[in-house]
């Protein structure tokens, strides 16, 4: 089975959107193991961002609200 790690910085405060990402999760697990992990916030992005790399495994994926598409790909063992 593969596995689905999302790594994401702060946690939803809303119910509703709590529940939609257990619903997606539950509905995912019937293909993947789905693993999600809250990261605090930081006093910076930089620090964020040295936070979630050192979660990362395997194929990567990096969303962002304000991010724009890229060609680019990284895969990082783990």
């Amino acid at each position: 089975m593969q596995k689905v790690n999302i790594v994401c910085v702060g946690k939803l405060k809303e119910k509703f959107w709590a529940d939609a990402v257990a619903e997606y999760c539950k509905r995912l697990s019937r293909f993947a193991a789905v693993q999600i992990r809250e990261l605090p916030e930081r006093r910076t992005l930089e620090e964020e961002g040295e936070q979630i790399v050192r979660e990362l495994r395997g194929y990567t994926v990096v969303l962002a609200v304000e991010g724009k598409n890229s060609p680019a790909r990284r895969s990082q063992g783990g």
